[in-house]
C-alpha cells in the first residue's frame, strides 16, 4: 500500500480510498481572518476618505471617525463547498459632522464617539432585542446567512493636532492621514497608520501574517490592557455588548428550534 497524491491507494485493482480532507485548525482561521481584517479596514479607511473629500458644497458634511462591525464567513466554490478561505466585510456609520461638543454626542472626540455608542448599544441590549447592525448605515456587500461577527474597527482620518475642518478642504483622497484601531473578538488588537502616502503600518499583539505592501509589527505586548476611558478601551466595551447579544440571540434561535417534548400525565 503507497500514498499518493490523490490519497490511499491498494495496489490491488479497483481499490482507491481518498485520504480525508484536514480542515484548518482555529487558530490558522483567525490567522486567515486577521489577514483580511487588515486588507479591509484599508477599505473602510479608503471609503471614508473619498466620501469625505467629495462632499458636495453644502452636503452632507462627513466627520474624522467611522465605526466598522467586522463580519467573517468561508467562501464557496462554484459547487457551494466550503473552500476553507475566509472573506471579511464590515457593516459601517460614518458619521456627519457636527460641532457639537456635549459629552454624550461630540464627532471630533474620538473615546467620546465610541462611548457614546458603547452606551447605547448597551441600552439597547439591556431592553431585549438588541441587533449590533442597527448601529450601521451602511453594509460594503450584503453579508450571507452565516456570517459571524468577529470585531470592530475604528477609522481615523487626520492629524488629530490639526483642525479637521481646514484638513478636509484641503486634502485630496488617500493623502489624509489614516489610523485605524480594531479589537477582534478573539482578543487581537490590531492598530493601522499612514501619513497619506506609502506604506502602511501593522501593530498587532498577535502575529498577524504575511501581507504585501504592509509593514507588519507584532510591538502591542500580549496582554496589553487599554487604559480606562481611552477609545481603546471603549471598542473593547462595544465588542464585549455586541458579542453577548449574538451569542444571546444564537440560544434564544437554537431553543426555538427544539421541538418541546409533551409531558406525560
Amino acid at each position: 500500500m503507497t500514498h499518493g497524491a490523490g490519497g490511499w491507494t491498494d495496489e490491488r485493482p479497483g481499490h482507491h480510498q481518498t485520504a480525508p480532507q484536514r480542515r484548518k485548525s482555529d487558530a490558522e482561521v483567525w490567522a486567515d481572518i486577521r489577514v483580511e481584517t487588515v486588507y479591509r479596514m484599508q477599505t473602510v479607511s479608503s471609503n471614508h476618505a473619498s466620501v469625505a473629500t467629495n462632499t458636495r458644497p453644502g452636503g452632507r458634511r462627513i466627520g474624522p471617525h467611522a465605526l466598522a462591525f467586522l463580519y467573517a464567513y468561508e467562501r464557496r466554490d462554484q459547487f457551494n463547498q466550503p473552500t476553507e478561505m475566509y472573506t471579511v466585510e464590515p457593516a459601517s456609520r460614518i458619521f456627519a459632522w457636527s460641532d457639537d461638543e456635549r459629552p454624550d454626542y461630540n464627532v471630533k472626540d474620538a473615546p467620546v464617539l465610541v462611548r457614546t455608542m458603547a452606551i447605547i448599544a448597551r441600552q439597547e441590549h439591556n431592553a431585549g432585542n438588541f441587533d449590533p447592525l442597527s448601529l450601521t448605515d451602511r453594509a460594503e456587500e450584503a453579508l450571507p446567512p452565516g456570517a459571524a461577527f468577529v470585531g470592530v474597527g475604528l477609522s481615523s482620518l487626520g492629524d488629530i493636532s490639526m483642525d479637521w475642518g481646514q484638513l478636509k478642504a484641503s486634502a485630496f483622497g488617500l493623502e489624509l492621514p489614516a489610523r485605524a484601531v480594531v479589537r477582534l473578538t478573539d482578543g487581537s488588537w490590531i492598530e493601522m497608520a499612514h501619513e497619506g502616502r506609502g506604506t502602511w503600518r501593522v501593530d498587532s499583539n498577535t502575529a498577524v501574517g504575511y501581507l504585501s505592501y504592509f509593514d507588519v509589527r507584532t510591538s502591542i505586548p500580549p496582554d496589553w490592557m487599554p487604559r480606562p476611558e481611552s477609545v481603546h478601551a471603549w471598542v473593547d466595551d462595544l465588542v464585549t455588548v455586541c458579542v453577548r447579544a449574538y451569542r444571546e440571540a444564537a440560544i434564544a434561535a437554537e431553543r426555538a428550534a427544539t421541538p418541546r417534548q409533551r409531558s406525560r400525565h
